[in-house]
């Protein structure tokens, strides 16, 4: 009893003496040494921006010598690096900067497949500015071992499109007149091959990952529409230092490529999009490029704003037969564009001919069916009149189109003067990516009136054969490929009395880029440099110079063939000097087209180029020469073209320089 009320006198005191002050004193003081020890790390971290200096150091392990690009990627993403003209407040913060970075540096350590790789972290802040050196020993590097890619399930091999018994001769005409040959699906225990896969290959993260990701693209092209990867796994093996990858893949319910559904369409005829079906529907097995490709071309046609083509159905509602592959049908969504006719008009300029405009109108749609109409109206020295054009594409076949032209032409030139209809009518037939074959008829009759000769009239008709291969990267301005033309043609016709004739003329056009501009630019569109080159010869045959209308003959002068001289003035003359034309020529021009930024770009050019009166072109005798520099500027719709040439070897009356402004490169 008497211990219970000592504590609790004990208890009152204490009460007493903390309302006294006594006990807050010694809180008082005990705070006070608190504060004290925070002053003194204050001090040791003060809170002012800290200058500093980083380096980045790679040592060697066990002697072996590091690979110098870890610096570079490391310094790529370096925040001390980044931010050191932003001094961190106080030592704290430059120390998290550190530590940030050395974090990074053993993730990219990692990454590039050094997994026994260390950082370390030197730093001295008792001098200003502070000195921070990261040091990264890489180690050495490991490898990739064994790759194994498991179907779960086991895929559905159809029989109604393996067709396997394809001989190769069927194949080899299939593919050469553009008929899509079936291929095999996949058999259960097939793998696909992966480069980037290959044993003993160096385990860099980055490329393995694109790799495995790239794994379904393999089946979505070769008939299984919804491949997907369900599981992934990657085991290190220290003491191999090695990297197994294993892949468990469900190829999903195989597929052939169906028919379009089209949607969002209002003028363009939904008939002429399924011509234009690079596949059989319910044929060929599923292939997703083919797929994507096909929406490349709707796009291409200039008759929608967007295209969007995917499959129609999911995996989940898709169904398909256990022996046979269903067709997967296709969703192709469209937004016409507002208008399919373009109003427009180009000017050009040179020293002999002066300046000519062209009016110019076009219709994309005209009947539905992606036809194209259009009609020019050429003014100029030279030339006036009206010339229309039709281009229906899909005739027939998606690989056949038709084209048929006509022209009501005024020309004066010094060799003669003309008042003329004339037209042509062809089907150009597609044989495969770059093989084209044409037939058609054309001729042309009116009034011609040469040199000193009284006008009379004249008339030509006759068939044409033409085969081409165009392998260019684009159509205006490209940077590769080449484009090569072959065509033949016989006449029949009538100038002062009867005649036959035949003329085979090669066009050639050549590409070459030896730089690449950037790497997000597979097509290479914008290279710095391109050298180009194009060789053209023709032959007359089958009548004399004199019996030849002179729309037949070949004439060689001006912008169109060897710039310095003026137009048509290489070649034959008659006693008064004019030029005559030629049964035979032959034209070479040679550009190295420099490009100095995205819009402007410099060429210089060197051409040659002469008429002949005899049938068969005399290579290099007799030939003139002209060379210059000229001026692009870059724009959506092709290059603007400032040219200015003199002639090497010039001849009596020719001008020192000729200048030349057009749209487009000159070929």
């Amino acid at each position: 009893m008497m211990v219970r009320i000592f504590f609790i006198v004990l208890a009152l005191c204490c009460m007493t003496l903390q309302g006294c002050g006594l006990l807050a004193e010694q809180a008082t003081q005990s705070g006070k040494k608190a504060d004290a020890a925070s002053s003194e790390e204050d001090a040791a971290w003060p809170a002012e921006p800290v200058p500093y200096t980083a380096a980045i150091r790679l040592e060697a392990s066990n002697g072996r010598k590091p690979d110098s690009s870890l610096k570079g990627l490391m310094e790529n993403v370096s925040e001390l690096l980044r931010l050191k003209d932003e001094p961190p407040d106080g030592l704290l913060g430059l120390e998290r900067r550190a530590r940030g970075d050395a974090a990074t540096a053993l993730q990219l350590l990692h990454a590039q497949g050094y997994y026994d790789g260390t950082v370390s972290l030197d730093m001295q802040t008792e001098t200003r500015p502070a000195k921070v050196t990261l040091r990264l020993v890489p180690g050495p590097r490991y490898a990739i071992g064994e790759t194994r890619i498991t179907y779960i399930p086991e895929p559905v091999i159809p029989d109604n499109i393996r067709n396997p018994s394809r001989t190769a001769i069927y194949s080899g005409i299939s593919a050469l007149w553009g008929s899509p040959v079936r291929q095999p699906l996949p058999p259960p225990d097939f793998s696909p091959t992966i480069a980037q896969l290959h044993k003993k290959s160096p385990a860099v993260a980055d490329t393995i990952l694109a790799a495995v990701e790239r794994l379904p693209d393999n089946l979505h092209r070769r008939g299984y529409p919804f491949a997907a990867i369900t599981a992934t796994r990657y085991l290190l093996d220290r003491e191999k230092r090695t990297l197994d990858v294993q892949v468990d893949i469900d190829p999903g319910p195989p597929a052939t490529l169906g028919n379009i559904l089209v949607v969002g369409n209002d003028k363009v005829s939904a008939e002429y999009l399924h011509r234009l079906l690079p596949w059989s529907p319910g044929e060929d097995p599923w292939n997703q490029f083919r797929m994507e490709r096909f929406g490349e071309q709707l796009r291409e046609l200039g008759l929608f704003r967007s295209v969007e083509v995917k499959p129609a159905q999911d995996a989940a509602s898709f169904k398909t037969g256990k022996d046979a592959a269903e067709p997967l049908p296709i969703e192709v969504r469209v937004s016409e564009t507002p208008a399919f006719r373009t109003l427009g008009a180009e000017a050009h300029y040179d020293t002999a001919t002066g300046l000519g405009v062209n009016a110019h109108w076009e219709h994309r749609n005209a009947f539905g069916n992606g036809e194209k109409v259009t009609v020019d109206l050429p003014y100029s020295y030279d030339k006036k009149g009206l010339e229309t054009e039709l281009v229906k594409p899909a005739v027939g076949s998606r690989h056949t189109t038709f084209r048929a032209r006509l022209a009501a032409l005024k020309e004066m030139t010094d060799a003669y003067d003309k008042e003329a209809l004339g037209g042509f009518a062809q089907l150009e037939h597609r044989v495969n990516r770059e093989w084209w074959i044409g037939v058609g008829v054309g001729g042309e009759g009116g009034k011609l009136s040469e040199n000193a000769r009284d006008s009379a009239l004249y008339s030509y008709v006759g068939p044409g054969l033409s085969l081409r291969r165009d392998s260019r990267n684009l159509r205006v301005s490209p940077t590769s490929g080449s484009n090569i033309v072959l065509r033949g043609k016989p006449y029949t016709g009538y100038y002062h009395s009867p005649f036959t004739a035949y003329a085979q003329e090669l066009d050639a056009m050549f590409y070459f880029s030896p730089f690449k501009a950037d790497d997000k630019d597979p097509r290479n569109t914008k290279s710095p440099l391109v050298l180009a080159g194009r060789l053209r010869t023709g032959s007359l045959m089958g009548t004399s110079l004199q019996q030849a209308p002179s729309p037949l003959r070949y004439f060689a002068g001006g912008a169109s063939s060897v710039r310095g001289y003026k137009y048509q003035t290489l070649g034959p003359k008659d006693a008064g000097g004019e030029p005559l034309g030629g049964r035979a020529y032959n034209v070479v021009n040679l550009e190295t087209r420099f490009r100095i930024t995205d819009d402007i770009g410099l060429v210089p050019f060197l051409d040659g180029g002469m008429a002949y009166r005899d049938a068969l072109p005399d290579w290099f005798s007799d030939m003139r020469w002209g060379a210059g520099l000229g001026l692009r500027y870059y724009t959506p719709i092709g290059p603007l073209r400032l040219d200015v040439a003199t002639p090497l070897t010039p001849e009596d009356g020719d001008p020192p320089l000729q200048f030349y402004v057009s749209i487009g490169q000159s070929f």
